[in-house]
């Protein structure tokens, strides 16, 4: 088999996770791959990209001294739209339905249309029921030769060990911060405390990070949740759903930013594709405005959380080793604070803090733990303004 360079395209966006993509060209240059693998990891970490990545491979047969990410076959797997590549995500409420399988097994038994194989992308597979996931398993096992699936989950743990043992499974790491600010650095040239800012507020996921400072929307919703947690100590009930709904009104900005940018980009691509192929980017788009949604809240806790722990610092640590740490170009490692641009206001928390006896570790332990159970709730599609209001009022008690 030719193996297509295009396929780099594709590895390059395999964030920090060289043990992962070294095995799987491996695999697939001694043309020893698997029917089923299984990625494991959070999201932002590459899974999607590995799994076009392997498709390349598969499927191109253009070869280039380097990754071309714009022929034929490359740019539909980029749109979604190749025909042997789907993407299939739950349709039910609580997961997927038997129907979906069912339509999959159909479509197994399909020849592939263009390429040797078909590549069956399956994510979120943790959320099988029972009946769907017996389904599955038999489609699993009986695979045709031109069939390849690779399923996606945040959590190997979450996946029915029945599924989990018919599989190769490849486990995405989470980067650690000196890890992630390097790769961002890479991607982007930005370093020190604004690559720290965008990091921390998206939880070490580079991809968000990158989108985080090309968004003046995002950065503002940032500085709204920073607002908030600088006036909560002294706010009423009233005050407090007041600041919740501004948050959220920050966000939508953010996630409207977002879906003006998927409208752009749909109507530059609407003359080369076909009504099928821009049905199922229309629907693609549709799943990414929604995780995009999610991750704007996870963002709100992050901030949050980068708050507290800031406040933790300036009251244990010497001021002179936060204002070293603070400094660094290698940013908020140590004693560094992350949110050295709130620095005023994070020192009359924890000063005041401190005189009263009111804001100690154990309270803002407290604190974290209740953002930390916000995460939790908010994996469980939970309502984010009743969330984002319960948060606020348990953050102001621990503050206050």
């Amino acid at each position: 088999m030719v193996q297509s360079d295009c396929s780099q395209h594709f590895w390059n966006k395999v964030i920090g996770q060289d043990a992962v993509v070294a095995a799987l060209k491996n695999s697939l240059d001694a043309d020893t791959f698997a029917h089923a693998y299984l990625f494991t990891g959070a999201q932002g970490l590459g899974k999607i990209n590995a799994a076009r990545a392997v498709a390349t491979h598969l499927m191109c047969e253009t070869v280039t001294d380097g990754g071309c990410g714009s022929c034929y076959v490359c740019t539909r797997l980029e749109n979604n739209t190749h025909p042997d590549f789907r993407i299939i995500e739950p349709e039910g409420a609580k997961g997927y339905v038997i129907d979906q399988i069912r339509e999959l097994n159909y479509q197994m038994q399909l020849a592939p249309s263009e390429a040797q194989r078909k590549i069956f992308v399956i994510r979120d597979v943790d959320l099988f029921n029972v009946s769907s996931a017996n389904a599955f398993l038999k489609t699993l096992e009986e695979p045709t030769d031109s069939t390849i699936f690779i399923l996606l989950s945040h959590s190997s743990d979450a996946v029915l060990p029945t599924i989990k043992s018919r599989c190769q499974v490849y486990r995405f790491k989470p980067l650690s911060p000196h890890e992630a600010r390097r790769v961002l650095a890479d991607r982007t040239g930005i370093t020190g405390q604004r690559a720290d800012i965008a990091l921390a507020a998206n939880g070490y996921i580079v991809a968000a990070a990158r989108d985080y400072l090309q968004s003046p929307k995002q950065q503002e919703a940032r500085q709204v949740v920073i607002r908030v947690f600088r006036d909560l100590a002294t706010a009423d009930d009233l005050d407090v759903l007041r600041m919740a709904r501004e948050i959220l009104r920050s966000a939508l900005d953010s996630v409207a930013e977002m879906e003006e940018s998927m409208k752009a980009d749909l109507m530059e691509r609407k003359e080369m594709l076909d009504p099928s192929a821009l049905k199922q980017l229309e629907v693609y788009n549709k799943r990414r405005l929604s995780a995009f949604n999610t991750r704007q809240t996870a963002m709100v806790l992050n901030v949050f959380s980068t708050l507290l722990a800031d406040v933790l610092r300036l009251m244990y640590v010497p001021e002179s080793a936060v204002a070293a740490g603070s400094a660094g170009s290698e940013g908020s490692e140590g004693t560094g604070i992350i949110n050295i641009d709130a620095l005023e206001d994070l020192k009359k928390l924890s000063e005041g803090g401190k005189t009263t006896g009111a804001l100690t570790a154990a309270t803002i332990a407290t604190g974290q733990d209740n953002i930390a159970r916000a995460r939790r709730r908010l994996a469980h599609n939970v309502n984010v303004e009743l969330l984002t209001e319960a948060l606020l009022f348990d953050l102001r008690e621990v503050i206050a």
